[in-house]
């Protein structure tokens, strides 16, 4: 009888201690691969406000009613037009609608021109 081995029941104290450790693991991975992917998407929101927003502020200086703020999803963002939206008879001008929320900037030119 002393050569016959006792039949194990369970997991030793290592192999639990290596399975929760990749548990472990592999949580902070999945953790940080959704906060990442907040982050970025959030960007991209903002990104798509400003460039809605510049292009809100050259329809309306095109239009003769200039904005200086558009709400997008939640966010107001702040629109400076330079250039002149109403050129003399005849001529041409560029415009530059710079959109701005918190340190984000987008800014799109055109040409407004006045032929009536």
């Amino acid at each position: 009888m002393l050569g016959k081995k006792k039949k194990r029941l369970g997991f030793s104290l290592v192999e639990v201690l290596i399975a929760t450790f990749i548990l472990f693991i592999t949580i902070i991975g999945a953790t940080k691969l959704v906060t990442y992917f907040g982050i970025y998407n959030k960007k991209r929101e903002i990104l798509s406000c400003l460039v809605n927003a510049a292009t809100s502020g050259i329809n309306s200086c095109k239009a003769g009613a200039p904005i200086s703020t558009v709400n997008c999803n939640g966010l107001t963002i702040a629109v400076t037009i330079i250039g002149n939206c109403n050129p003399p008879l005849g001529t041409c001008s560029y415009i530059t609608a710079t959109a701005s929320y918190g340190s984000e900037n987008f800014s799109l030119e055109n040409e407004v021109c006045n032929f009536d």
